[in-house]
């Protein structure tokens, strides 16, 4: 992170506080993996990268403890990204199994579910991206718009809160996933169509099945390369 990525944020929301921009920029490092589990943040060193005072930079680290991104051991100095949890990873794919089935299944009451042209395109789309290296952003639009569709502002809210930890933990599962494991795993195949199954699902229990499927899906292949340590990171 840089200057110039600070002063692009405020260009484009020129009345966030400088905490929260570096929260931003912070959670946008450990989400691609540009910080990874384990590593030391250096505070000192983003306030200079930022060239802002410490202050901010601190409040921002924080939040991110607050948030889970980061923590502090007792027999160490300093803040460290905080490596991938098993608990914690089986409850944000529980929280998104609830949150998007549901949202699959408020989007097929409707007579023509909003946004459904750019979710079939989407869809489609997924199929051939673990060969071109779009399945995170594919992915992850793909099921932020299903929720975003849903037209139930409560469900949008709950999405919202954990949509950074499911972020990270999809990217660094479908960076697996598309890379040296890809013709090795059963999963990848269910993966990259089960998003046409629940865009071509009718009747609201069906989308809502194949959505919780498809979430049960990720999750397994999650766990796969968890215990098996082969997360790249």
């Amino acid at each position: 992170m840089n200057r110039q990525q600070l002063e692009q944020y405020l260009q484009k929301n020129p009345f966030v506080q400088i905490k929260n921009i570096v929260f931003d920029l912070i959670s946008e490092e450990i989400i691609t993996l540009k910080l990874k589990p384990g590593e030391n943040i250096n505070i000192s060193q983003i306030a200079e990268d930022l060239n802002i005072s410490i202050t901010p930079v601190r409040e921002a680290i924080i939040k991110l403890i607050d948030y889970g991104f980061i923590k502090r051991y007792p027999h160490k100095k300093g803040y460290y990204v905080a490596s991938f949890d098993i608990d914690d990873i089986i409850k944000v794919f529980y929280a998104r199994k609830t949150i998007e089935s549901k949202a699959a299944y408020l989007c097929a009451q409707n007579k023509k579910c909003p946004n459904i042209e750019k979710l079939t395109i989407l869809a489609d789309a997924q199929k051939n991206s673990f060969y071109d290296n779009t399945a995170v952003s594919n992915d992850f639009e793909f099921h932020k718009l299903l929720v975003f569709s849903c037209g139930n502002n409560y469900l949008i809210e709950f999405y919202n809160s954990i949509e950074r930890k499911a972020l990270r933990y999809l990217k660094s599962n479908l960076v697996n996933l598309a890379g040296d494991y890809y013709s090795k795993h059963p999963g990848i195949e269910s993966l990259a169509t089960q998003h046409t199954s629940i865009v071509n699902a009718i009747m609201p229990e069906l989308a809502e099945k194949e959505t919780a499927n498809h979430i049960e899906t990720a999750l397994k292949n999650a766990l796969y390369f968890y215990n098996s340590n082969k997360i790249n990171i």
